[in-house]
């Protein structure tokens, strides 16, 4: 009865293992596949494409707007700056 019990868990430990070393090749599976169709309906699929223009252009906007704020933040920190350095010189 001890010998059965004993290769049932050597079993399940070997079971259990296996399991874990395909799960992760199982997931990889399924993420392709779903990356897949998503990227699909937006090249074929008449309403996926009506959605990548706005897509696009908001992507363009977004660009903008950080070359935008990386200006002004420039242009922040060296009136800082030298503000600063006004300081420095009036003591």
């Amino acid at each position: 009865m001890r010998t059965y019990i004993l290769l049932s868990l050597a079993l399940v430990a070997f079971v259990a293992v296996v399991q874990a070393k395909a799960e992760p090749e199982r997931c990889k599976c399924l993420i392709t596949r779903k990356l897949s169709e998503v990227r699909d309906f937006f090249r074929s699929d008449p309403l996926g494409q009506r959605l990548v223009a706005p897509g696009r252009d908001l992507t363009a906007i977004c660009q903008k707007l950080h070359l935008k704020i990386h200006e002004v933040l420039k242009k922040y920190v060296k009136d800082l700056l030298e503000e600063e350095e006004e300081e420095d010189d009036s003591k």
